[in-house]
C-alpha cells in the first residue's frame, strides 16, 4: 500500500487511526501516491510518507502494550489476506453490516471480496481470537464477479 510492503501493517495503523468509528472507507490512489481515509468524523488524505510514519508509530504503540481495537484487528486480518493475494489499488468499505473490498491483482484484473452477515461475524471473531492469542483459522471468502 503506497510503497509499503504490507497491507497488514498499513490497514492496522489506519484502523487504529479511525477508531472508535466502526464505519469507514479506505481508497488507495497508488498512482497519485496517496489514499483517502473516510470516517464519520471526516475525510483525511494520507500520502506515502505519512502512512509510513503511522505504521512506525503503530508498531511503537504495540510495544508499549497499547492494545488495538476491533476495527484495527479486523483490518489487520484483511490486510494479511490482501498481502497474500498481492493486491493493488485497494478500495475498502466497512460498515456494521458488510465489508467490501475491491482490488486489482498483479495482472490488472479486478476482484471483489465481500463479507456480510455470518461471514463478517466470523471474520470479527477470528480477529478477536488472534488478539487473544488463540489459534487461528483462515477465513477467506472470494466472490469473483469478473470471471
Amino acid at each position: 500500500m503506497l510503497g509499503l510492503t504490507s497491507y497488514q501493517e498499513a490497514l492496522r495503523a489506519l484502523g487504529r487511526l479511525a477508531e472508535p468509528a466502526s464505519t469507514l472507507s479506505i481508497v488507495e490512489h497508488a498512482e497519485s501516491g496517496w489514499l483517502e481515509l473516510i470516517t464519520p468524523r471526516g475525510t483525511r488524505q494520507v500520502d506515502a510518507a505519512e502512512l509510513e510514519d503511522l505504521v512506525v508509530a503503530n508498531v511503537a504503540q504495540r510495544g508499549e502494550g497499547r492494545l488495538a481495537g476491533e476495527v484495527s484487528d479486523l483490518l489487520r486480518s484483511v490486510g494479511q489476506a490482501l498481502d497474500q493475494l498481492r493486491a493493488l489499488d485497494v478500495c475498502l468499505v466497512l460498515s456494521s453490516e458488510r465489508l467490501n473490498i475491491r482490488f486489482a491483482d498483479e495482472h490488472a484484473r479486478s476482484h471483489e471480496l465481500t463479507y456480510a452477515g455470518e461471514e463478517l461475524e466470523a471474520l470479527r471473531r477470528a480477529a478477536i481470537a488472534r488478539r487473544n492469542g488463540q489459534p487461528l483459522r483462515r477465513i477467506l471468502i472470494l466472490h469473483d464477479l469478473h470471471c
